[in-house]
């Protein structure tokens, strides 16, 4: 049967390692189970009263064995916990939960617990052998036809309702948990979520998570343990509907946070749209099982069962409701003129109101750019200048101490003032307006750093003279300048982008004023010629006298 590895959430099922062809219920021979190789027979454990022939699957807690129980003389799945004595308590407490559950329930579709027992430490379960494929396997290779989807789920809902009958929810329905026998039947397996309905609260108001993520009801994953109950398991039937007629969950991500955040936010895909010949009736049980909201679903199994039962027979469902929207239309259309009233007046409301907000949305941001784009600008200006001096003190320490190394800071000071000329030239609103800030940034710098090789090659006092001629402070001063126009250019670029942004405004205004002109003589004239057909039919219908 199904095993879920409490860590990874990977079902593995009893037939993961037996071939195609499956075993019947009877009794055979020894030479007709499948075979073990020797050494894998070294580590199956030795229960007594049990014949294990095969490994079946295996998950994070316990492994299922293919076994004959030797007094019966007949084929049983036997479930043994990992870990044996050192199990824990977590692992032993759904082990026994699980057994506890589906020992209540007597249901020709849930899997049937024969024994519960422990052996040398470890716990084991002798369960009922299904020697077909479950399901998830057999929609790996196509998905069933709208009719088989309906029957199967139909008898599935079937021992779901037993088991809400006698208190206990599945909390994990999912295709991997339902078994096929040799005759197609399905079987519920895992009840190692299970919980007693009158219970479920109490149990599960830690706030952790149960189940698969790609089938969990949307309150089994917010979690709102108050809503889950009977339409919990609801949903899961849908889910396991929808992978029926689809071959694909309602909802699957690459990270099971991601899917987790889709089962409570998005809306699934229609079946329709992945299968087309999937009647109209069939997906509308379906989406009625996955609805977000519990109050929504069905309120018991029995009700889906009915309506699929319903659906297969032909017979109208009950989950085919007329929805507001469609009472609502319907009354347009037998009352136009209003309807058409108040679209025409919503259509220009709309139309005008959404070219201002737009307008004005552009226009905030454009404005907030230029502000920030000014901010911006008056602190690299200021950082700019105080650089620059940073660097002419450095070159005059070197030069009047004679000591090389102030060139150290010299160039870390340059470095950082290159890093703040090019966020300066990316606010400019062309290349040639950061030009002459960089042309002439390069011509002191050219400057300082041939002082600076002066006094490394020992003639301080002429680096001292260098930094004192009248060429070397008018290229300061020319860098001085720059940087103020540079600024001065920036502005003037934002106040033009500015009274662009406005023209754009007032000429967005026209045309949504003229937009909604237009829809309005388009729906009056719509509306006139519609009232003139009508009187027209009107008078052509009324009997002559």
């Amino acid at each position: 049967m199904p095993l879920r590895d409490p860590h990874h959430g990977q079902p593995n099922r009893q037939g993961d390692t037996q071939s195609e062809q499956t075993l019947p219920h009877s009794p055979q021979s020894q030479s007709d189970l499948p075979l073990a190789l020797d050494h894998e027979r070294l580590f199956w454990p030795r229960i007594p009263g049990y014949q294990i022939t095969a490994e079946l699957g295996s998950g994070g807690a316990a492994v299922v064995y293919l076994a004959r129980h030797s007094s019966l003389n007949r084929l049983i799945a036997l479930k043994v916990l990992l870990g044996g004595a050192l199990a824990t308590t977590l692992d032993r407490e759904r082990f026994r939960r699980e057994a506890e559950a589906a020992a209540k329930l007597d249901h020709p579709n849930v899997i049937q617990v024969y024994d519960i027992g422990e052996h040398n430490g470890a716990l084991y379960l002798s369960l009922e052998y299904a020697s077909g494929s479950s399901l998830d396997r057999t929609l790996k290779r196509q998905p069933l036809s709208p009719i088989d989807a309906a029957y199967l789920v139909e008898r599935i809902a079937g021992g779901i309702e037993a088991a809400h009958a006698a208190g206990i929810l599945h909390r994990d329905l999912k295709p991997a948990n339902i078994l096929l026998a040799a005759d197609g039947q399905p079987k519920i397996a895992d009840f190692g979520l299970a919980r007693q309905i009158d219970q479920a609260y109490r149990l599960t108001q830690s706030g952790m998570s149960a189940g698969t993520p790609s089938y969990m009801a949307p309150e089994q994953v917010l979690p709102e343990v108050d809503q889950i109950g009977v339409r919990t398991d609801v949903y899961g039937l849908g889910a396991i509907l929808y992978e029926c007629l689809t071959a694909r969950p309602p909802f699957a991500a690459p990270t099971s946070l991601e899917t987790m955040r889709q089962v409570a936010e998005a809306e699934v895909v229609s079946i329709r749209s992945l299968q087309w010949g999937v009647p109209r009736d069939l997906e509308t049980i379906c989406r009625k099982c996955l609805e977000k909201e519990p109050q929504k679903r069905y309120p018991t199994a029995r009700a889906l069962a009915a309506d699929l039962a319903r659906f297969r027979s032909g017979a109208p469902i009950l989950a085919r409701r007329m929805s507001p929207v469609e009472h609502a239309w319907q009354w347009a259309r037998r009352h136009p003129v209003i309807p058409l009233l108040v679209l025409t007046l919503g259509m220009m409301t709309v139309s005008v109101a959404a070219l201002m907000a737009w307008t004005t949305y552009h226009a905030y941001q454009v404005a907030s750019h230029l502000r920030d784009r000014e901010l911006r600008l008056h602190g690299l200006r200021g950082s700019l200048l105080q650089l620059d001096e940073s660097q002419a003190r450095h070159t005059d320490l070197a030069a009047t101490t004679g000591d090389p190394t102030w060139a150290n800071g010299y160039r870390t000071v340059k470095g950082e003032a290159e890093r703040q000329r090019a966020d300066a030239s990316q606010l400019a609103p062309e290349e040639t307006a950061s030009a002459e800030l960089l042309q002439t940034a390069d011509k002191v710098a050219t400057r300082e750093q041939h002082a600076l090789e002066l006094v490394r090659n020992g003639r301080a006092n002429e680096a001292w003279q260098y930094l004192r001629s009248d060429e070397h402070r008018c290229a300061r001063n020319e860098y001085a300048a720059a940087v103020d126009q540079f600024g001065d250019r920036v502005d003037l670029a934002a106040d033009a982008e500015l009274r662009q942004i406005q023209t754009e405004g007032f000429w967005s205004l026209v045309s949504a004023t003229a937009v909604a002109g237009l829809i309005g003589v388009t729906a009056v004239t719509a509306w006139i010629i519609y009232l003139r057909r009508s009187h027209h039919r009107l008078r052509n219908a009324s009997p002559t006298r």
